[in-house]
């Protein structure tokens, strides 16, 4: 079983040199590896939605990071860093157009994400369980 990280484990850099036009890319720093995520970002008139559409990831290629390395728990840790770092209350991720793998030439569903308060840390719920 795979370890869960925790919120303060994963951090964001924008990649301006990767970036251009329409589409941002950002590095996403977790404890196996760093994970290249670009698409074309819309906010919401009020802030609070952050909807990318066209989404890509790719490991860096130095990175450990291949297929499924970081898991549906782990998205969801690097989903809540995301809403608490920058301050949104939901992100919606759109896949773009799968360019290889087994669902290659489909477009995956959305993954969304809404913010949830940070769990305590393990010290102050009673301890490790």
């Amino acid at each position: 079983m795979s370890t869960i990280w925790h919120r303060a484990d994963v951090r964001f850099v924008f990649e301006p040199g990767l970036s251009d036009g329409d589409i941002a890319t950002m590095r996403v720093i977790t404890p196996v590896g760093d994970l290249l995520v670009m698409g074309e970002p819309d906010q919401d008139d009020d802030g609070a939605v952050l909807r990318v559409r066209r989404v890509h990831t790719n490991g860096d290629p130095s990175s450990p990071v291949k297929g499924n390395t970081i898991g549906m728990a782990n998205l969801q840790v690097i989903g809540q860093a995301f809403l608490s770092e920058f301050g949104y209350e939901q992100l919606i991720l759109e896949g773009a157009l799968r360019t290889s793998g087994r669902r290659k030439g489909r477009v995956p569903r959305p993954i969304r994400f809404t913010r949830h308060p940070e769990p305590p840390p393990r010290s102050e719920c009673g301890g490790d369980r």
